[in-house]
């Protein structure tokens, strides 16, 4: 039995038609798999160089107090001058295209604040040297906690694991967070006591 030519050109074109549409959909799917695995992957190193820039202001933070009962003990500012906000910088190899311009933003921005506190920590460290490690201890534990807030929702907006972070770390937020409220509270105590003291 013979088969018209027309039916055969319409087979041909018709297993065509269906193998490019089947490519062109493979190749589109593995292209959005693609960016959402490089997008997972700036992600992960964004949030673990937050979090390990967190840990740095819980030591840092640390290192202030630690420099205070120092200066009682020894009667001398030298070891104030010894302590500082740590540097933060991200990793120079992360795609930022990867990931949402939302999350790009945030990001930069606070690799971009961190600089200013330093330079408005550091404009009292000569003026008030205990004033000085007060400020450094007090904002070492709010640039932390900014850091590890940052690093959970750029984890979440990516579909990136929750962090658990080690034994060793299972306070750090809550370290950060509880220095900061007593600092803050006691600020506040003497600032209205000053208010009072002038009425």
């Amino acid at each position: 039995m013979s088969v018209d030519p027309m039916e055969w050109i319409k087979l041909v074109l018709g297993s065509s038609f269906v193998a490019t549409i089947t490519t062109g959909a493979f190749t589109y799917f593995g292209s959005v798999r693609a960016k959402r695995r490089n997008a997972r992957n700036a992600a992960l190193t964004a949030a673990l160089s937050l979090e390990r820039y967190a840990r740095d202001c819980r030591s840092t933070m640390c290192e202030a107090r630690s420099a205070l009962e120092e200066v009682d003990r020894t009667q001398s500012y030298d070891p104030i001058h010894s302590v500082a906000l740590p540097k933060f910088a991200f990793p120079a190899g992360i795609e930022w295209k990867a990931i949402s311009h939302r999350t790009e933003v945030e990001l930069r921005e606070f690799q971009a604040w961190v600089p200013s506190v330093q330079r408005f920590i550091r404009a009292g460290e000569f003026e008030d040297p205990f004033g000085y490690a007060d400020d450094v201890e007090f904002k070492s534990a709010e640039v932390g906690l900014r850091a590890l807030n940052l690093a959970r929702r750029t984890r979440r907006r990516n579909c990136v694991p929750k962090w658990i972070p080690p034994v060793e770390d299972a306070e750090l937020e809550s370290d950060l967070a509880r220095r900061f409220t007593e600092i803050e509270n006691r600020r506040k105590r003497f600032a209205e006591q000053r208010v009072s003291s002038r009425t």
